[in-house]
This record gives C-alpha cells, sequence and structure tokens, in this order.
C-alpha cells in the first residue's frame, strides 16, 4: 500500500509536471502569442476546481436537526488567513504568472523558461540577505553562483540563431531582449512573494495550501480585466486555427464500432474515419486540445507536488522537482533541435546540456547546504530529526551523563547543607 502511495506520487509529479511543459510548449508553438488566454484559463480553472473546499453549506453533516433548516444556500468559510495578506500575493502571485506567459511572444524558447525559473535560488538568496536578515553558507553561495553561470550559459545558447537579414536579426534580438527582461523581472517578483508567502505560513501555519491555491487564483482574475483586449484577441486568433474532427481523437477501434452503428452496419472499417467525418460530429478549433490537456495535466502536478510536501520535508520536495526540471528540459532541448543543421543541433545542445547541468547541480547543492545552516538545525532539533549524539570511547563519561551527575550533585549538596542549618 505503501509503495502504491509513492507510485501514484511520483507519477503525478513526473508525469503530470512534465507533460504539462510540453502541453503548454504545444500550446506556444500553434499560438506564440497566447500567454494571457493560457493564464486567464488556468487560473479559472484552478479556482473552480478548488472552490468547494472553501464552501460552508449549512445544515450539511451537522445533525437533523440543522438539516431541516430550509436554507441550503452555499457560503465562504472565514478565511485562515486575513483577505489583505492573500490579496497582496495575488498581485505578485499574477505578475509573477503573466510575465512568464506573455514572454512567450517575444521569441523566448521552453528551455529558457525553465531554467529562469530554476534560477530563483538567486533571487530569493539576495533578497533574503538584503530584507530578511538571511545568512548563508560558503555551500550554498557556489551552488547559486553555478545556478547563474547555467542561466547566462543557457540564454546565449538559446539566442544563438541564424537570421537571413540585418533587420530581421535586429527585430528578433529586439523581441529576445524584451522577453529575457520579462522573465528577468519575474524572477524578482517572485522572490518577493516568497519571501512575503514564507512570512504568512510563519503567522498562520502550513496547512491552508487549499485556501492559498483558491484565493491566489480567484482573486487573481479581476485584474484580468485591464488586459480584456488582449484576452478578446487572442481567442479570436484561438477560434481561428484550423479545425480539427474530434472523430479523428478516437481510437481506431472506437471509430470503427461508431461508423458500424451510423452506417446501420454497412460499412466497412477501413471508411469508418471518413463516415465519422461527413456526420454531424463534433468540430473544434485545434488550439483547444492542447490547451484542455495543459489545464488538466496542470491539475495533476499540483497533485502530485501537494501529496508529496505531506511526505517528505522541503528539502525532499525540492531536488524532486529539480530532477523534474532537469527531465522537462531535456524533452524542450530535443524537441526544439530536431529542424536545425547537425552542427547547430550539436553546438545548442551542448551548450545547453552544460547551462542545465548547472543549474541541477547548483539547485542540488543549494538545498543541501540548506541542511547546514544554524537555523535549520535549530529547526530539526525542534522536530527530533536530529541524529543521536555520538557514543564516547570506552572508558569515557559522555559529556551529558556527566553534566546531568554534577547537577544532581549540586543539589543534593544544597539540600544537605539546608538541612544542617
Amino acid at each position: 500500500m505503501v509503495f502504491t502511495d509513492w507510485g501514484v506520487i511520483f507519477s503525478l509529479i513526473f508525469g503530470g509536471c512534465c507533460s504539462n511543459v510540453w502541453y503548454l510548449e504545444e500550446c506556444t508553438v500553434l499560438l506564440p502569442q497566447s500567454g494571457t488566454l493560457l493564464t486567464v484559463t488556468n487560473f479559472l480553472f484552478i479556482a473552480l476546481l478548488f472552490l468547494p473546499s472553501q464552501l460552508y453549506i449549512p445544515g450539511k453533516g451537522v445533525g437533523s436537526k440543522a438539516a431541516s433548516i430550509p436554507s441550503f444556500i452555499p457560503r465562504f468559510k472565514r478565511p485562515s488567513v486575513p483577505l489583505t495578506r492573500w490579496g497582496v500575493q495575488v498581485v505578485l502571485f499574477f505578475s509573477t504568472n503573466l510575465l512568464n506567459n506573455v514572454a512567450f511572444a517575444f521569441s523566448v524558447p521552453m528551455a529558457v523558461h525553465i531554467i529562469f525559473r530554476s534560477g530563483g535560488l538567486v533571487f530569493n538568496m539576495l533578497l533574503g540577505w538584503m530584507f530578511a536578515n538571511k545568512k548563508y553558507n560558503v555551500l550554498q553561495v557556489i551552488s547559486v553562483l553555478l545556478v547563474t553561470g547555467g542561466v547566462i550559459v543557457s540564454t546565449l545558447a538559446a539566442s544563438g540563431k541564424q537570421t537571413s537579414s540585418v533587420s530581421e536579426l535586429k527585430t528578433s534580438s529586439s523581441d529576445y531582449t524584451i522577453g529575457i527582461t520579462m522573465l528577468l523581472v519575474s524572477l524578482i517578483v517572485s522572490g518577493i512573494m516568497g519571501l512575503w508567502q514564507e512570512e504568512t505560513f510563519k503567522r498562520y501555519g502550513t496547512s491552508h495550501w487549499k485556501e492559498a491555491l483558491f484565493y491566489s487564483h480567484a482573486l487573481s482574475l479581476p485584474l484580468f480585466l485591464v488586459r480584456w483586449p488582449e484576452i478578446v484577441k487572442e481567442l479570436r486568433a484561438a477560434n481561428a486555427t484550423s479545425p480539427l474532427h474530434l472523430s479523428t481523437l478516437l481510437p481506431k477501434q472506437i471509430a470503427d464500432i461508431a461508423a458500424f452503428f451510423l452506417s446501420g452496419g454497412g460499412k466497412k472499417p477501413h471508411v469508418s474515419r471518413d463516415l465519422l467525418r461527413k456526420n454531424p460530429f463534433p468540430v473544434i478549433p485545434s488550439f483547444y486540445v492542447p490547451l484542455s490537456l495543459y489545464s488538466f495535466t496542470q491539475l495533476l502536478c499540483i497533485s502530485g507536488v501537494n501529496r508529496l510536501t505531506t511526505r517528505v520535508s522541503s528539502v525532499g520536495v525540492t531536488l524532486v522537482l529539480s530532477i523534474r526540471k532537469a527531465i522537462s528540459l531535456a524533452i524542450s532541448t530535443y524537441s526544439n533541435s530536431r529542424n536545425k543543421s547537425h552542427q547547430q543541433q550539436e553546438q545548442q545542445l551542448g551548450l545547453l546540456w552544460i547551462g542545465a547541468a548547472a543549474v541541477l547541480l547548483g539547485t542540488m547543492g543549494y538545498t543541501y547546504g540548506s541542511q547546514r545552516t544554524p537555523r535549520a538545525r535549530a529547526d530539526m532539533k525542534d522536530k527530533g530529526n536530529l541524529p543521536p549524539p555520538p557514543v564516547p570511547p570506552k572508558g569515557e563519561i559522555a559529556p551529558e551523563v556527566l553534566s546531568k551527575a554534577m547537577a544532581n550533585a549540586s543539589g543534593t549538596k544544597m539540600r544537605f547543607r539546608a538541612r544542617a542549618q
């Protein structure tokens, strides 16, 4: 049973999160300027998903007396965290997601997106050192330098593309610079949001993750009104994508069975697809298929991560997600290099793998170094996770036993003096 639970958790993380990156890239290939539409769709889906957990239905599960009350109108539960605090986090969270998704319209590859998000440790360290009075050891600093180097190398590798004219080069470089600037600002905002969220959970506890997910997404929806013209424009572009017969998504066996019944049993299996296309079968714009899969895999990814947080420490979660990022990066790099020459593939893939390795090693080194800080050891001591004290050599007395014996002897001596007086 335990192995089954762990299998489900790792399947949700590695299957859901990695496929989520894949379908996100499929969406941006079909419609590069769809960042706002992707963001609002994801926010709406997550908000609706976690809405029931924040509702209270009067009379439900309270007893027959309460159930006889005719009012069954759902009401929101009292938030465990003040809405003003969620409001600040919403603005930061909204800005981070919007900047990340809009950057796709400025020629920023998915590989650079993943590496930039992995490089958030740099800004978290700087902001924590400047504003939260945090201390870092040598291993953490070296790890951050590794992450920074990986970001620089991978950014240069992904931007190294040949163009046919000077004007095209200027336009491409300008777009790429704007996209990188957006990701840089997103990293800074994400670091500020991390410090804010850390302080929130420190004050009100860490058991309110469903409430955090709901309010961070639901309260962000009104902010999209500022970009309503862009949403309408992207929605029209999505509707204008090539039509897709849903019958083409059916497995061959199901398509043959459907065609058999539609034709009254008179059609051969090899013409089943053509028959389904001629019948009034649903037809949708092709963009909505990867968009739906993107939203669904996002649900799987979030479910896996939250299940993992209930079983391992934050260091374990970070390590698992770091490995997941490396796998996603490998998939994205392979996908983008198929249409290039062999020499370009070798050069770009080599630099990207160097950058990815640096980011992965830096992330793992940072999380391991975090365990060696005095604050982390104090937290482990409070939770009873510190290793037992070393056993003294034969013939010696352990310091803990010696200090306890001296304290007992001192107390006995004081009591003896009191009786003598």
